[in-house]
């Protein structure tokens, strides 16, 4: 569909969008193509299919559209790259990244009163290494909608990065007291529970994150990675069994299942 021209902008925007967790040699190829794609929506859908790529690869992918006819893609592409080392880049890269960089910033700031736009400035800064803009950044969002998920799960992360995991727990608990149905929280709560080593606790939380959102495959993953990791292999089975009847040909669940199968025999 991605390479069919006829097919409406939309269409080829939302298959592009599709392929985020199946990338493979196959799909990387299709995503390629999207990203000279002749509308600019299929370029930007294209950029956010990309963005949890090795930064190598997402840097050949990406850098062209640093000078992308419209500014929006431009915009997108500097943030997908915002973890980019400037100082390893040549003077004309550096030139290109830092003006769509403006250009994206610019955009955000103009919607600071848009708590997403909040967090899109809190992970820019976050890429940038700029801890303290992006702290004031989420708190801001936060402030503007106390409903805005991404706002909890980004601060979290951020705080993680700081080794500030206690207040990281302090935020994500205050988001579940709030938002009780949102899985989002669940699931990065039980991450931090992990990283301490409080494994009856994060197994509760990512147990709850796979139950709330069960079209996730991986939320879904990491809860069966963790009952293996204490010795719960044949219930790690089930979820992903589970799992993959949701999305069959997960290339990650398929690896997994294989594994365990391995583990039980």
């Amino acid at each position: 569909m991605l390479r069919d021209q006829e097919q409406p902008a939309i269409a080829r925007a939302t298959a592009a969008l599709a392929l985020r967790d199946w990338l493979s040699p196959q799909t990387l190829d299709v995503l390629t193509g999207a990203l000279s794609d002749m509308d600019p929506f299929v370029r930007m859908t294209a950029l956010e299919a990309i963005e949890r790529m090795p930064l190598q690869a997402r840097w050949q992918l990406a850098y062209p559209l640093l000078r992308d006819p419209v500014r929006i893609v431009r915009a997108l592409a500097a943030s997908t790259l915002a973890d980019v080392p400037v100082e390893r880049l040549t003077a004309t890269e550096r030139a290109d990244f830092e003006q769509a960089s403006r250009e994206y910033l610019a955009a955000q700031r103009q919607n600071a009163d848009d708590a997403a736009a909040q967090v899109n400035l809190g992970n820019f800064y976050t890429a940038q290494g700029q801890p303290e803009s992006a702290e004031a950044a989420y708190r801001e969002a936060l402030n503007l909608d106390p409903n805005w998920v991404p706002a909890y799960v980004n601060f979290a992360d951020l705080l993680r990065r700081l080794s500030r995991d206690p207040e990281g727990e302090k935020v994500l608990r205050a988001g579940i007291t709030r938002l009780p149905q949102a899985a989002a929280l669940y699931h990065s709560l039980g991450l931090l529970q992990v990283r301490e080593k409080d494994m009856q606790a994060a197994l509760a939380s990512l147990q709850k994150a796979a139950k709330l959102a069960p079209g996730e495959a991986r939320y879904s993953y990491v809860y069966a990675v963790a009952l293996n990791s204490v010795g719960r292999t044949r219930e790690a089975l089930a979820v992903v069994d589970k799992a993959l009847k949701r999305a069959p040909g997960n290339r990650l669940l398929d690896e997994l299942q294989a594994q365990l199968k391995r583990i039980q025999h």
